[in-house]
């Protein structure tokens, strides 16, 4: 390659050679050329950079990306070391891969993933990526059998046991240690981890409980609490874990209220304390024993609670093994450090603690030998749940803890206390609104209705907290449920309890279907879609209810005894507990005294939340969005029904607050209990309640929530409880899971009052691992865990069994049940995503919810396979459909499996269904299984191979039915495909030899073998791999010469009977079938099986055969010849395979194609066919095609003469390809390839296009198959607006039918003979001007006109033709007329970009208006329609003339919006939405004179869209938009309608969020772009509404990041507010961590921003404020922390250096915000970095960094931003003087090079960043002129950076002692060179 001068190029040559050398058994040749590259690479430094500004930087990183690439890919497929490593290169350049096209982005990543596999292979791999995950794992197991093995050995007989040994301590120490800190990142989630925590929990808890020394038991408590946080940690994981955490969270507590009170009771002096009162004491030591001793010297080694305190940050749940080692616990509270090692404490327990049960476990979880002891319910009923039923004292007082837990949840006394008073006076509204409608309030649908319900009943659900759903369950079928539960409780005596009002019955068949029922299913799904989540990663999904099964009530009447008061089920205090309900956050609102915004159906708070924290026996594991009953009988008012209050938010946030407040005045004793005097329940007679009061009304531990009216006046029960209406059996009642409810004192009517509890339970975690325990009681009979335990219905008979379930139910339920696997891509957002995928979806691996069912109860057999297979076939049952496809999928990893399969198949005794579906089954399989090993999993041995590869052909050889045998051919093709030639090299020779076999035998066979053949060539010639291409290509030649010979003598047999009409007609039929598989088969294989086709004689014959053939056919199925109908079908089919060959071989064999013989006869026989074709078409008349005319004309003008014209026009563009347009490939081409290549597209162009042809074609194209016909016409007339439609996609239907297909050719040969056909269009284009011309002809010289315009625009005088010629026609009247309008439409908007002259535009923009009135009677819809659509191009041109266009504005809006109205196919409406859009664009300001006529007119097209017709709305308003940004200021007066929107749109779980959130973004962002300050309340009211989007994609946040960097530009006051500015940080940190470089950009300017605003609004207290806020909100610890990380980095070289977590730009940023805070107030700064980690360390490394990035950056402004922050540093005494000083050097330096760089090459005085106020221009925005302001205020532009730096440095020298003093003690330390500089730039500056 010496002829190479340029290194770029060689390089590239030798990355392209080392590709294409790395062919199949040939890859060797490749590593000398990726050896190349390689060193030229290295040579050319593109592994340490290249200079930004060079014009070849983007192309050398993308070489050096290449050659990257290239060496791993070399490395791993050749097993040789990598030559460019890490440590070579650059750091900056390896993170440079984000500036690549996306593909090559993925291509990167997957081969940084390959080099970190190699990297774990290398001898010594220093440079491996750490495999902690398996280590730490490993290292957690390895801890877990050191304490099992460091048991005791026998059980003693000593009264008080062991404690725990200390290698069991060290080992339970270091389980803890580890898991506290790496867990979420390196511990492997195995059962073993929980596990080990729990040994070591069981370790604490024996040394805590059984040693004699503090010490040791204060270590213990430390152990046993960590152990605790982690259980915590693990159980929303693991089950086991949430038990023993529940077990030791219960004994710690325990322990602690016992240390708390003991504390209390011997409170003593601390030990300062005393020696403070006495001095003297700490002199006389006392004599003190050795546990005393020990005891003190781990006192002396804990820090307290307030040296813990300082200076250091707080870290939640994480604990180092260093603060193991301390033992201590910094959260323990002080009481717990005194007391914890009292060894009286066990003793001092509550008796009801069951200590020896505790013991018991935590002794036996130790020692695998004894069994653990077990745990279940005790049997009960109903009454365990509800404190009223069970006679408990109700009076009984809550724990006094319980006073603290109030207390917690008081922030803000007042604020609390003033909603507390507006909540009572909404309640005195609403309750009398519930008083005044009754049992009316509660909102009822039909079933049928739900799946497009109204808003209203939405509405009103949301809002009341009921509904009602009618007729979910088949009336009839719901009173059988009755029916069969009293046969089911009769046949089973022992059911709890006799003739109850609730039996406890749970898996009763009646109970299963009715919870498994499609209906039922459908309706929940509609339930919960009314929960919605502010954010898309909730794990929750409301499409996939889960089942849960509970009870069944019959209540008869008069029963009095089921009396349940008004509740709330769901625990009691838990809802006011911090590890209850506070877990999620679900009632903060309330408790933050604004309870408005307390929105109950936020369904991602209340995932976190605990109900039940006490295991009461009512409680429920299930978050149940609905509690709900199905009816199974007539229940009204009265009659043993249910109630409810119908206040949803206003009780829930009532009965939360209502602890708090208590009345001054109690009522009279007079007064009514059930009415209350308004004085009494009046706001100012509630004050607060006793703060030492643990009183929660009607909430215990352990049981639901009650309420009444004493405890609960203001809700007014006895009247707002109201009945739910007469109810219907098959009628379902739903009620939110908040919602007040209770049941009929008494039942007093006359029939029994039965229901079947069925809630609505979404798919969460918690609910899925409740799902999985509760599908083991429905399979061993007990009931679910969540109720009284006992044997349940396990000895019950005609209990149903998995079998019945699959029987009765769907897929659907059977997944909610846990029996069939969950599909993840039924979830829609990624956090639907990703709990299917947890829970065992398609690609779950954490959580294997479904169970196999029911393979393994039925063995595989060949009976029950035949039987499955017709059942999943045949069945008109679904469900059993459904079981029958469960059990195929259960035997697919059966050996054995699919040779069975094949079996059944080629049974031909058995009926044609299950055969199918055996043959379906099987090839289905094939694509699962086949190529995965025997041993792993799903795996196909290799003697069932071998056994299926044997009986392969006779399934499609010996078949007579044709889609079974072809389907088996499928399988025959797929297996071939995949074993050929490796594991089956004599498939292709087995082929050939049944091919010979068959040819003189049964022509029937024949066909199956060809059938065979034909699939296996298919499945071949698509294949990727080289070994399949040359295999195939090894045995072409022999294929060929056989199927030339059997399609030689098959047409030959069908020729002579169509020739001579004599002979057996089945037989020439069947030969003639034949000889169509073989042509197919021939086809291919001549296309792909050689590189030269024309080399091979054989194809030279089948060539000349083709076109011999092709003229027989030809006259066969013309009308004359009268073929049999029979017989025109597979001729059509032989002459279509012809004209593919033909064009085929042209496209990817262009050299054969032109050397084959007769080539350029068979084009021209081609055209004629052509030509002969578009006489018909166009002088027929456009007769419709299968039209029921008789005609001739009709009968020729059929499908098969216009496909081949098809194929004609297709063959001859692919000519034109050939002679002028080449395909260019980087496949090596031999010289004489070349020459051949050349010779083609000598003689295509020479020979075949020449003048009279070329002339002759484009004449036909244009007089005859440009011509507009009448079966067009008819279609038009026939439906208006879907033909319209179809005309748009026509362009893309080139390849089968005539008219596009003849414009694609025309625009070819326009193209290559410009010169040649120029002339004679001329001519033909003056035809339109002829007066006598008929609309027809016009059309097609038009449509001519319109594909030429960019190739006669230097020719034609369009501009006055259209003058002349088109508005004269434009103005015609008549209905034809509208043929001629549409394509004036169309031809004016392919000239508009073209050529249009000033004067012409409004000419055009008149006949535009005048084609969309509607009055005019020729235009019809596809007139206005087509002028709609054309119109955006006519607006959108480059030299759009606004004032031209301004006449006719209004008509033309108000035309395109009526015409919307007159359409119903959405993409038509978008059309004309979008040019809308685009005029309102193009208008700029002057569109404020319509926007009054838009915003009035484009409502009514919101409202007329469906619920579901998003996209109708998405461009309403991008509309919007474009006025807001067209209007500019002026739009202003419409923001007043679009907040509304835009405020619905980004509100998190509305109807509109999902779909049209980015479209209101940026609405939002342009009405903000476009408004001045001060803005109006209501859009600042929106501010708050972006901050959560910026958790979103990064398209959505960046959009966002816009909004909020506009409202800090605007208003500035209002989002520095304590109501926006923490949440705005908080936001904005979370920014920082995107993976869009943009994003973080923009999220640093922002905060920025926001730091500049706060100086100029509160100067230093401003700042100190935000600074105090970053702080807390873990924004700077963050900030400083990855700072320190580089700097750390930094610090380290060599092949095991540090990899910094920031890039060198996301660095800058991080610096910048430092920056901005000390320039704004150094010492606040500085006092920050002091509470964070002490100004003394932080600034040593903290500058070392700072100073290095400012050196090293190439950004002159966040250079001189740097210099002047680091420069206020300066101005600090000491001590940051001294550390400022002791950097010295680094000023000198950074002050030289950055003024410097300012002088900007000049030897003055200058800053080159001060600038001068620009001068407005006419496209500022006001968001413009803003940013513009804040860029002038801003410190860089506006100080003068040598002023500014000698100020404070001559300031500096005085503080230290003057001049002499500086030089003597500072100036020495700094080099002279630097010193020389900077007086040298000090100088130049006087």
């Amino acid at each position: 390659m010496g002829f190479l001068q340029d290194k770029l190029v060689i390089l590239q040559v030798c990355t392209l050679m080392a590709f294409y050398a790395d062919q199949f058994n040939c890859s060797e040749v490749s590593i000398p050329y990726a050896s190349q590259a390689v060193q030229h690479t290295q040579t050319l430094g593109l592994h340490l950079g290249w200079p930004d500004d060079d014009p070849q930087a983007k192309k050398a990183k993308r070489l050096f990306w290449c050659v990257w690439v290239v060496d791993r890919l070399n490395a791993a497929t050749n097993g040789r070391p990598v030559m460019m490593h890490r440590q070579d290169i650059e750091p900056t350049i390896l993170t440079s891969s984000v500036e690549q096209a996306p593909a090559f982005q993925l291509l990167i990543r997957v081969s940084q993933f390959l080099d970190a596999v190699i990297a774990q292979y290398r001898p010594r791999s220093a440079d491996a990526e750490a495999l902690p995950q398996s280590d730490t794992t490993i290292e957690v197991y390895y801890l877990a059998v050191v304490i099992l093995q460091n048991r005791p050995r026998e059980h003693t007989e000593r009264h008080q046991p062991p404690p725990s040994s200390e290698l069991q301590m060290f080992a339970a120490t270091s389980i803890v240690a580890i898991t506290l800190e790496d867990f979420k990142t390196s511990v492997t989630l195995l059962p073993i981890v929980p596990y080990a925590v729990s040994l070591a929990a069981s370790v604490a808890y024996k040394t805590l409980r059984n040693s004699a020394m503090v010490y040791r038991r204060k270590r213990a408590y430390a152990l046993f609490h960590g152990s605790c946080e982690i259980l915590d940690d693990l159980s929303s994981v693991f089950a086991s874990a949430r038990a023993v955490a529940k077990l030791a969270t219960d004994t710690m507590q325990e322990v602690e209220r016992v240390a708390a009170d003991r504390s209390k009771a011997r409170r003593r002096p601390q030990f300062s304390e005393s020696i403070a009162r006495d001095p003297s004491s700490a002199m006389e030591p006392a004599a003190e024993s050795e546990e005393q001793r020990i005891q003190a010297e781990a006192l002396q080694e804990a820090p307290s609670e307030e040296t813990q305190g300082m200076g250091q940050t707080a870290q939640p749940a994480m604990v180092s093994s260093d603060a193991l080692k301390n033992l201590t616990w910094g959260d323990s509270p002080s009481m717990i450090n005194d007391c914890i090692g009292d060894a009286e404490l066990f003793n001092n327990l509550d008796p009801s603690f069951d200590l020896d049960r505790i013991d018991q476990l935590f002794s036996a979880n130790l020692d695998p030998t004894q069994p653990l002891p077990t745990q279940s319910w005790k049997e009960g009923d109903i009454s365990s749940v509800f404190r009223s039923l069970s006679g408990s004292d109700e009076a009984e007082k809550l724990p006094q803890r319980f006073a603290d837990v109030k207390k917690s949840l008081v922030q803000d006394r007042a604020a609390l206390h003033a909603s507390w008073d507006r909540l009572l006076l909404k309640l005195r509204d609403e309750t009398q609104i519930v008083k005044a409608q009754g049992s009316s309030c509660i909102p009822q649908i039909d079933f049928s209705d739900i799946y497009n319900a109204p808003r209203k009943f939405s509405s009103a659900l949301r809002k009341r907290g009921v509904a009602i759903v009618r007729g979910v369950v088949p009336e009839k079928e719901a009173r059988e449920f009755k029916e069969e539960t009293e046969r089911y409780v009769a046949a089973n005596p022992s059911t709890k309890a006799d003739n109850p009002a609730v039996f406890e019955l749970y898996w009763s068949r009646p109970q299963l279907a009715g919870r498994l029922h499609q209906n039922m299913l459908d309706v929940q799904r509609f339930l919960m879609s009314h929960y919605h989540s502010r954010t898309p990663h909730a794990m929750c999904s409301t499409q996939q209810p889960l089942v849960y099964a509970d009870r069944i009530r019959i209540r008869q009447p008069g029963d009095a005894g089921f009396a349940l008061g008004p509740h709330i089920d769901g625990g009691s205090v838990e809802r006011w507990e911090k590890e209850g309900y506070g877990k999620g956050h679900v009632y903060d609102k309330v408790f933050e005294g604004k309870w408005e915004e307390f929105d109950p159906w936020e369904l991602s708070t209340r995932l976190d939340a605990t109900q039940d924290l006490y295991q009461g026996a009512g409680a429920c594991s299930m978050f149940r969005m609905f509690q709900g009953w199905l009816s199974m009988s007539h229940t009204g008012p009265r009659e043993g029904t249910l109630l409810v209050n119908p206040l949803l938010s206003l009780s829930t946030a009532y009965c939360l607050l209502r602890p708090f407040f208590t009345p001054k005045r109690q009522p009279n004793q007079s007064s009514s209990p059930s009415d209350y005097p308004s004085e009494y329940l009046a706001p100012d007679n509630w004050v607060w309640a006793d703060e030492t009061s643990p009183d929660i009304q009607g909430a215990w531990p352990g049981n639901c929530q009650e309420l009444n009216h004493t405890w609960h006046p203001h809700l007014d029960l006895p009247h707002t409880m109201v009945h739910v209406p007469q109810i219907k059996p098959g009628d379902y009642v739903a009620w939110h899971c908040d919602t007040i409810h209770a049941v009929d004192m008494v039942h007093e009517g006359q029939s029994d009052s039965s229901v079947m509890y069925i809630p609505a339970c979404p798919m969460t975690k918690l609910n899925v691992e409740y799902a999985r325990q509760q599908r083991e009681g429905f399979l061993q009979g007990i009931p679910p865990a969540d109720f009284p335990g006992g044997v349940g219905e396990s000895q019950h008979v005609g209990r149903p069994d998995v079998n019945a379930v699959l029987t009765m139910a769907g897929q659907d339920a059977l997944r909610g049940f846990g029996m069939a696997p969950f599909a993840t891509e039924e979830g829609r957002s990624e956090g639907e995503r990703a709990i299917f995928n947890r829970s065992g979806g398609t690609s779950g691996r954490n959580m294997s919810f479904a169970i196999e069912v029911p393979g393994g109860a039925n063995p595989l057999n060949f009976q029950d396979l035949c039987r499955t297979l017709s059942s999943a076939t045949t069945s008109l049952d679904y469900a059993q459909r459904q079981a029958a496809e469960q059990q195929l999928t259960s035997w697919e990893t059966t050996p054995g499996y699919y040779s069975s399969l094949q079996a059944v198949y080629l049974d031909k005794s058995l009926p044609i269904e299950p055969r199918f579906q055996a043959v379906i089954q099987l090839k289905n399989g094939i694509d699962k299984h086949w190529r995965h090993y025997a041993a792993a999993k799903q795996g196909i041995s290799s003697d069932e191979k071998n056994a299926i590869r044997q009986r392969l052909f006779e399934g499609t050889v010996d078949e007579v039915e044709e889609r079974l045998a072809e389907h088996n051919a499928y399988v025959t093709a797929k297996i071939v495909r995949i074993d050929y030639p490796s594991d089956w090299p004599d498939a292709l020779s087995q082929i050939i030899s049944l091919l010979r076999s068959s040819r003189d035998r049964d022509q029937r066979k024949l066909f199956g073998s060809l059938q065979i053949l034909l699939q296996v060539v298919k499945e071949l010639g698509t294949a990727r791999l080289k070994k399949s291409q040359t295999a195939l290509q090894s045995v072409t030649p022999e294929i060929v010469h056989v199927l030339l010979e059997i399609y030689a003598e098959r047409s030959e047999l069908w020729i002579n009977y169509l020739t001579n009409r004599q002979g057996d007609e089945q037989a020439a039929y069947l030969a003639m079938s034949n000889s169509l598989i073989a042509l197919k088969v021939l086809r291919r294989l001549v296309l792909v099986g050689y590189e030269r086709p024309h080399g091979d004689e054989t194809v030279t014959r089948f060539w000349g055969l083709s076109q011999n053939q092709f003229g027989k056919l030809l006259g066969f199925v013309s009308e004359e010849a009268g073929m049999p109908e029979q017989f025109q079908k597979v001729a059509a089919g032989h002459l279509i395979q012809f004209t593919k060959l033909h064009i085929n071989m042209a496209e990817q064999h262009p050299a054969s194609f032109a050397n084959l013989p007769e080539s350029l006869s068979l084009i021209h026989a081609y055209w004629d066919l052509v030509s002969k074709f578009a006489e018909v078409y166009g002088n027929s008349g456009g007769i419709r095609q299968n039209s029921g005319s008789g005609s001739a004309k009709a009968k020729v003008e059929g499908p098969l003469p216009e496909k081949l014209a098809v194929k004609g026009l297709l063959l001859l563009r692919a000519c034109v390809r050939i002679a002028f347009m080449p395909v260019q490939t980087f496949k090596y081409r031999s010289p004489e390839t070349k020459a051949e290549q050349e010779a083609a597209r000598a003689m295509i162009k020479t020979e075949l296009f020449k003048p009279h042809l070329v002339v002759q074609i484009v004449n036909c194209i244009i007089t005859y198959l440009f011509v507009f016909r009448k079966s067009d016409l008819e279609a038009w007339e026939e439906d208006p607006e879907e033909w319209e439609k179809e005309q748009q996609s026509e362009s893309d239907a080139y390849e089968w039918q005539v008219r596009p297909c003849a414009e694609r050719l025309f625009l070819d040969l326009l193209t290559q003979f410009k010169d040649l056909l120029i002339q004679p269009l001329m001519s033909y284009f003056q035809s339109a001007q002829d007066p006598h011309s008929d609309i027809a002809t016009k059309e097609a010289v038009y449509t001519a006109m319109g594909n030429a315009a960019a190739h006669v625009v230097n020719v034609f005088d369009f501009d006055g033709f259209l003058a002349t010629t088109v508005l004269q026609d434009a103005q015609q009247t008549g209905a034809l007329n509208k043929v001629l309008r549409r394509r004036i439409a169309i031809l004016l908007s392919q000239w508009a970009p073209v050529k249009l002259a000033d004067e012409s535009r409004p000419i055009v923009y008149q006949i535009f208006r005048h084609f969309l009135d509607p009055n005019d009677e020729a235009n019809d819809l596809v007139v206005r329609i087509t002028t709609a659509r054309q119109l955006r191009w006519i607006a959108d041109e480059l030299d759009f003339s606004v004032d031209s266009f301004l006449p006719y504005t209004a008509d033309v809006l108000s035309q395109l919006i009526g015409l919307i109205q007159h359409v119903e196919v959405d993409e038509t409406k978008l059309a004309i939405l979008e040019s809308v859009r685009i005029i309102v664009t193009r208008m700029e300001d002057q569109v404020s004179q319509f926007g009054d006529q838009l915003m009035s007119n484009l409502p009514s097209v919101w409202e007329n869209t469906g619920n579901e017709e998003y996209m109708i709305k998405q461009a309403v308003i991008a509309i919007f938009a474009a006025l807001v940004m067209s209007m500019g200021t002026a739009s202003q007066r419409y923001q007043h309608l679009m907040v509304p929107l835009i405020s619905e749109a980004v509100r998190q779980g509305s109807d509109l969020h999902v779909h049209l959130i980015d479209e209101s973004l940026e609405l939002w962002n342009a009405v903000l772009m476009q408004s001045t300050a001060p803005l109006s309340p209501e859009l600042i009211g929106l501010a708050e509404m972006a901050l959560p989007l910026l958790e979103y994609s990064s398209l959505t946040a960046g959009e966002a990041l816009n909004a909020v960097e506009s409202y800090i530009l605007f208003a500035p006051s209002a989002m520095l507010e304590d109501r926006l500015r923490r949440p705005t940080l908080t936001a904005l940190l979370g920014i920082l961590d995107s993976k869009s470089r943009e994003q973080v950009r923009s999220g640093t300017t922002c905060i920025e921003y926001f730091i500049r605003s706060a100086v100029d609004l509160g100067g230093s207290s401003g700042v100190t404020l935000i600074i105090q806020d970053m702080v807390e909100l873990g924004f700077l610890p963050k900030i400083l922390g990855d700072l320190h990380n580089a700097w750390e980095a930094h610090q380290t070289t060599g092949p095991n250096r540090k990899i910094s977590k920031l890039n060198t730009v996301t660095e800058s940023d991080y610096l910048a915000i430092i920056a901005r805070l000390a320039l704004a107030e150094p010492t606040v700064f500085t006092q920050m970095i002091d509470s964070l980690g002490g100004v003394e360390s932080t600034w040593s490394w903290l500058s070392a960094e700072w100073f290095e990035q400012a050196h090293d950056m190439d950004n002159i402004e966040r250079q001189k931003l740097y210099l002047l922050a680091l420069t206020r540093l300066l101005e600090l005494p000491s001590p940051v003087q001294e550390l400022t000083l002791g950097k010295l050097q680094d000023y000198f330096l950074l002050w030289t090079n950055v003024i410097s760089d300012l002088q900007d090459g000049r030897q003055n005085a200058t800053d080159c960043l001060i600038l001068e106020t620009p001068e407005p221009t006419e496209y500022d925005t006001p968001k413009l002129i803003a940013e513009r302001g804040m860029m002038m205020r801003d410190p860089i532009h506006t100080m003068h950076a040598y002023a500014f730096v000698r100020e404070r440095l001559q300031d500096l020298v005085a503080r230290v002692g003057g001049e002499a003093a500086f030089e003597e003690q500072w100036v020495v330390n700094v080099d002279g060179d630097v010193m020389m500089r900077f007086r040298e730039v000090a100088n130049s500056m006087q």
